[in-house]
């Protein structure tokens, strides 16, 4: 006999018991019983990790037992309350409500941070947008009629480390995007919004994440210990930033929010070897920087918060190409004004304790070569014209012909072949992508920025990577077709 079901009655009935988990105060009912069927009530005053329970009976006794005294039901409750340890307390608001009220299928169970990312992109139907060795993250962008807390979804992003997700955003509405929007539409959605977290998870309270130009002020609920956070891109910290900029919820771990949303810091040796670790040389001479992950930039003109957010999220700072669109200033219409992203980015990426440094605006290959070596991708901002992005999706489609070339080893015929295949190439693409458009056309110019991220000096190529998709992560031209073109080059180091 179990000497804890001593002090009941036989007559007793199932009862009430309010379960206390480490620091909760939140209570629930549940009966228990042994392995004889025996019921009693008892409060749960802490789960030890060794697989035993305090309980706290009606008498106000207090004992510690073993989970094996139970039927399977209640050890299985039991050792889950155990695997949320340390989460705070349970919320009185339950993941299938949460679902419910959100209108996604957000939640599996009541912590979303033990999810394979892949497993949450697939439920929430988001499109695979990249996977490096320490990144994956997912995109969707939505039709007009994709509701959550019934109102109109414009985009998601989800992000993970090297297997499970860590954050997860949703934007309803984005100035300088579409759907285009007016003021009174954003403060009207702002509101419906904060009204139906509220009337689910209680009172907000007023909170604030990111650093320094990228700091905004939020609504945030914990709950379950994530942090569900309503933002509208308010800054209190710059002068003229104060109306409503966007909509979007955001969901992260509350100590990540409790850390203004930064992650867990990597120390400068850390990221120096990592960075060194993202180096690969090819037997046909490339050498590429990889692990960059791709953010696309969607249907607008946001190649410069884009590409800023992949460099950042390489160097592992949070970023979200909308909030850094709004500090720009960048347009859906016209794209933003890449020559003043330095100045706003400089005091960002030093408050991560790193340094964006201006280096010679000089395309060659020692140039390039000293830092892709190190690991260190390019912020190149040009002059693109139609011929350069004609030449660079001709050259990376006659290198997927031939992915393990050594062209040292070509015999003339060889190489004569491997000419007119490229000729065909460009002349194909030619026609089916610029088939009326002429020479001056071709060589309209226009502000663009991408990284550079890989060189070849067999062939003469650098290595390209554009802010649009998986197709376009590595891109090659020829460094000649580069040359008169360049703006500005800048890298990010610890």
């Amino acid at each position: 006999m179990i000497s804890i079901f001593l002090i009941s009655s036989k007559s007793m009935k199932k009862l009430v018991l309010t379960i206390v988990l480490l620091s909760s105060t939140f209570s629930y009912s549940r009966t228990w019983t042994d392995n004889y069927g025996r019921t009693i009530e008892a409060e749960i005053i802490k789960v030890n990790i060794n697989r035993t329970v305090i309980l706290e009976f009606a008498n106000n006794k207090n004992k510690t037992v073993s989970f094996d005294i139970f039927i399977p039901e209640d050890v299985e409750y039991l050792e889950y309350l155990l695997s949320r340890s340390n989460r705070g307390k349970l919320h009185e608001t339950s993941w299938e409500q949460m679902n419910d009220a959100f209108g996604l299928p957000i939640w599996n169970d009541d912590w979303l941070w033990d999810d394979e990312t892949k497993d949450v992109g697939n439920r929430l139907n988001m499109e695979f947008e990249s996977k490096t060795a320490f990144l994956e993250n997912y995109r969707a962008y939505y039709k007009k009629n994709k509701l959550m807390l019934g109102e109109q979804i414009y985009t998601s992003s989800l992000y993970g480390n090297e297997k499970y997700a860590d954050s997860i955003s949703f934007v309803f509405i984005n100035t300088g995007d579409a759907p285009r929007s007016t003021f009174s539409d954003r403060e009207k959605c702002q509101q419906r919004l904060l009204d139906k977290l509220e009337s689910l998870l209680g009172k907000s309270r007023s909170d604030s994440i990111g650093k320094e130009e990228l700091r905004e002020k939020v609504w945030r609920w914990d709950w379950n210990n994530q942090a569900i956070i309503l933002s509208t891109g308010k800054n209190n910290y710059k002068k003229g930033r104060e109306d409503s900029r966007y909509v979007v919820i955001k969901i992260m771990p509350c100590d990540r929010a409790d850390r203004g949303g930064r992650k867990n810091s990597i120390s400068y040796d850390q990221m120096k070897e990592r960075a060194l670790a993202c180096v690969v040389i090819k037997n046909n001479g490339d050498v590429l920087i990889k692990n960059i992950p791709m953010v696309n930039q969607g249907p607008k003109g946001y190649c410069v918060p884009a590409t800023w957010e992949r460099y950042l999220r390489y160097f592992d700072m949070p970023a979200d190409m909308y909030l850094l669109a709004l500090v720009g200033g960048a347009s859906g219409i016209f794209g933003p004004n890449v020559n003043r992203w330095d100045a706003i980015m400089d005091p960002i990426i030093s408050s991560y304790g790193k340094e964006l440094k201006r280096i010679e605006n000089i395309i060659s290959f020692e140039n390039i070569s000293k830092y892709i070596d190190k690991g260190l991708p390019i912020m190149w901002t040009f002059s693109s014209t139609p011929l350069f992005q004609l030449e660079a999706d001709a050259l990376t489609k006659f290198r997927a012909l031939y992915p393990h070339e050594n062209y040292d080893n070509l015999d003339d015929k060889s190489f004569n072949t491997r000419k007119n295949n490229y000729e065909k190439i460009w002349n194909d693409l030619k026609e089916k992508k610029y088939k009326s458009t002429s020479r001056n056309e071709l060589l309209r110019s226009m502000g663009h920025i991408c990284l550079i991220i890989g060189y070849n000096e067999k062939t003469n190529q650098i290595c390209i990577s554009d802010s649009w998709g998986n197709k376009y992560s590595e891109r090659w031209v020829s460094i000649n077709s580069m040359k008169g073109k360049s703006q500005s080059m800048s890298i990010i180091k610890w």
